[in-house]
């Protein structure tokens, strides 16, 4: 399970979108080893992650939603897996389970299969980003501290 994390910003969510688009790049997390901080942007909501100076894909990119909150705003969410994985292993196991029905394997024994697969491959991306990524998850809890709460 994945941390949680909470703002209390003196913006309103407005001037938080505003400073993203000014201090970071839209885009996928495809832009890797650029050194630059990319964001997308959803209603009431956005994600935001920091390319690093090499390149790397699989970095869990922050997701957080934003809230008006008295005269400000409250920004809350974390490195959620689920979120920034989860379709794609929706997808993945169900088309490998679809196979798996054509060379005569039971939907049980499929059905656990790929469950214990999709396990293997969270733990496997969890655990890559908790070693090799713990420098880009602080970098990118700096920036929402330097740039969207005053």
């Amino acid at each position: 399970m994945s941390k949680r994390y909470e703002f209390h910003s003196k913006l309103s969510p407005e001037e938080i979108y505003t400073r993203l688009r000014a201090y970071a790049k839209p885009g996928g997390a495809s832009w890797s080893g650029d050194g630059t901080f990319r964001y997308q942007q959803e209603q009431g909501c956005f994600w935001l992650t920091y390319t690093g100076n090499w390149p790397a894909t699989g970095f869990i990119p922050f997701r957080a939603r934003v809230k008006k909150k008295n005269s400000g705003s409250l920004i809350s969410g974390g490195f959620f897996l689920w979120r920034s994985f989860g379709r794609i292993f929706l997808i993945l196991g169900l088309i490998v389970f679809i196979l798996m029905q054509f060379t005569g394997v039971s939907a049980v024994v499929g059905l656990i299969m790929i469950v214990l697969w999709l396990l293997m491959c969270a733990g496997l991306i969890f655990g890559v980003n908790a070693i090799l990524f713990k420098e880009r998850r602080q970098t990118v809890l700096e920036f929402i501290q330097q740039h969207l709460l005053e």
